[in-house]
């Protein structure tokens, strides 16, 4: 597998074609909710939005691309929390893994590409929340990252409430793993 690990500058039509993709992929599994697998026009204007507030220097996002296949096989976006005490901190707002790039230590690696970009940022903790009950939750326990709360009514999707998990990790903590 020969991936490539970029941090976008602008979305580029090659670039919103495969973030499109991954989002379909994820919502095809079941990883994301919210969309309908036919919702092609929405995931679009999702895209734009990732879009203007990567312009707008609101976001950061990292590409994983497969060079053979020339697919995406996973992103991360990153929004560093703007006021001024509290922007040691970071969001990771989405991360998707293409599902047949799962398993393979792609967010690993992505993850250590993500600390180096945050701590040049001055970032020094991460957040992320997670529906619980998933596999993505036990990977981002397994990766080092600590439940510091719990919401029971998470995700309303089809009439169904999710729980979801806000996780937390400092990034030297990450470092020494």
């Amino acid at each position: 597998m020969d991936l490539q690990y970029r941090w976008l500058t602008e979305i580029q039509p090659q670039d919103a074609v495969k973030l499109e993709h991954l989002l379909m992929a994820s919502i095809a599994d079941d990883g994301m909710l919210g969309f309908g697998e036919s919702d092609s026009a929405l995931i679009a204007d999702y895209v734009a939005h990732l879009g203007a507030k990567l312009n707008n220097h609101i976001i950061h996002i990292l590409l994983i691309d497969d060079v053979m296949s020339g697919r995406a096989a996973g992103v991360v976006v990153v929004t560093q929390i703007a006021h001024k005490t509290s922007c040691h901190i970071a969001e990771l707002s989405k991360v998707i893994i293409e599902p047949t790039f799962r398993g393979a230590g792609l967010l690993k690696m992505g993850l250590r590409k993500v600390c180096q970009k945050a701590t040049s940022m001055g970032v020094t903790r991460f957040i992320f929340d997670v529906r619980e009950d998933t596999p993505s939750a036990k990977l981002w326990h397994a990766l080092g990252f600590e439940t510091y709360g719990r919401l029971t009514d998470y995700s309303h999707y089809q009439g169904k409430l999710h729980a979801g998990l806000f996780m937390t990790a400092r990034i030297e903590e990450l470092h020494a793993r």
